[in-house]
């Protein structure tokens, strides 16, 4: 089995690996899971069957600071519609560290829309 990428995606993670030593990426700091079905949704007591639920936030990480709790449910990231969990991993990847965006999600029964800048990656432990 061979998997390819291309050069354009290849080229900026080989030189943050000669440059700092590891991959540079944006972070927003948040553990999710894909809310499945309405089920689910009302097991986790949600008020929305839909995006993807927090299940844990980084210390000292950009949601933390907006105040991004366990149980929230993320619906909108830089006005991109987040169906599953991979959704928001590949949306996140595709912004730039230190660049604000717009995140929409459900705390409860309240729907917040509000601005993050995210971060850099955590460098890797040695």
């Amino acid at each position: 089995m061979g998997y390819a990428i291309s050069s354009n995606e290849a080229s900026p993670i080989i030189q943050d690996l000669i440059n700092v030593g590891y991959i540079v990426r944006p972070f927003l700091g948040v553990s999710t899971e894909t809310i499945t079905n309405n089920s689910y949704a009302r097991w986790y007591g949600l008020k929305v069957n839909a995006g993807v639920r927090v299940i844990n936030v980084g210390a000292d990480s950009p949601a933390a600071k907006i105040g991004i709790q366990v149980n929230d449910v993320i619906v909108k990231f830089n006005g991109e519609d987040i169906a599953d969990s991979q959704v928001l991993v590949t949306a996140i990847n595709h912004a730039k560290v230190g660049q604000t965006v717009e995140i929409v999600y459900w705390h409860g029964a309240n729907k917040q829309t509000t601005n993050i800048t995210l971060a850099e990656t955590p460098k890797p432990l040695q």
